[in-house]
C-alpha cells in the first residue's frame, strides 16, 4: 500500500502484548488481584471505621459497626476545616492544571517542529 510505513515491531502500532502462557497469564491475573485486594482493603476499613462511635471504635477496632453512625459525616464536616482544607486542594489542582496546559502548549509545539539533539527519546 502506499503511503504507509512499516512498523518495526507490534508496539508501533500500540497493541496490547498477549500474554501466550496459560501458567504466566494465571500468575499475572493472581498477582493483579492481590494488588487490588491490598488497595481496596484498607479503603474499606477506613470507611467501615470512619461510621463507628468513639466507645464502638476502643472496643472493636476490627468487625462492622453494630450501629452506623453516618452523623460521623456531619460532625466531621461541621466541627472541623475540612470545607477549607478542600477549597484549598481545588485551588492548589486548578493552579496545577491551567499552569500545565499553558506551559505545556508552546513545548509541545517545539517538540513537533523542530529538530534537536535527543528528539528520538521523547
Amino acid at each position: 500500500m502506499f503511503g504507509k510505513k512499516k512498523l518495526k515491531n507490534d508496539f508501533d502500532q500500540g497493541s496490547a502484548t498477549v500474554i501466550k502462557n496459560k501458567r504466566t497469564k494465571v500468575l499475572v491475573y493472581l498477582a493483579l488481584t492481590i494488588a487490588a485486594i491490598l488497595v481496596v482493603l484498607p479503603l474499606l476499613w477506613l470507611f467501615f471505621t470512619s461510621l463507628k462511635s468513639r466507645m464502638e471504635l476502643a472496643k472493636n477496632t476490627w468487625g462492622l459497626p453494630k450501629v452506623w453512625e453516618f452523623s460521623n459525616y456531619a460532625i466531621a464536616w461541621t466541627g472541623s476545616e475540612i470545607p477549607l482544607y478542600m477549597l484549598n486542594s481545588i485551588r492548589a489542582t486548578a493552579t496545577a492544571i491551567i499552569l500545565t496546559v499553558i506551559l505545556s502548549t508552546p513545548v509541545s509545539f517545539v517538540i513537533s517542529r523542530f529538530r534537536f539533539k535527543g528528539k528520538k527519546l521523547l
